[in-house]
């Protein structure tokens, strides 16, 4: 999945974030997913987190990966500080 972000996300003084690429590096059914969030300037890759879906965002994904990509947009900031 790719995302691009309204607006520039600052990740350190020399760096923002603009773009998202999402993949799922381990699904378990019934259980959990876990992601892999690629964070880009542009084209320039800048880093790459690791997240756990909380468990109701994993309970109503479903066939509708928008409902990760309005997840991760809206909470990218918190994400990439933990």
């Amino acid at each position: 999945m790719d995302a691009s972000l309204d607006s520039a996300v600052t990740v350190t003084t020399s760096n923002s974030i603009n773009k998202l690429t999402i993949n799922c590096i381990e699904y378990t059914l019934n259980s959990h997913a876990i992601l892999g969030i690629e964070c880009y300037n542009d084209e320039q890759f800048v880093q790459v987190k690791t997240y756990r879906l909380p468990d109701d965002i994993f309970n109503s994904w479903g066939n509708d990966d928008n409902v990760i990509i309005t997840h991760i947009t809206s909470n990218i900031s918190t994400i990439l500080d933990n």
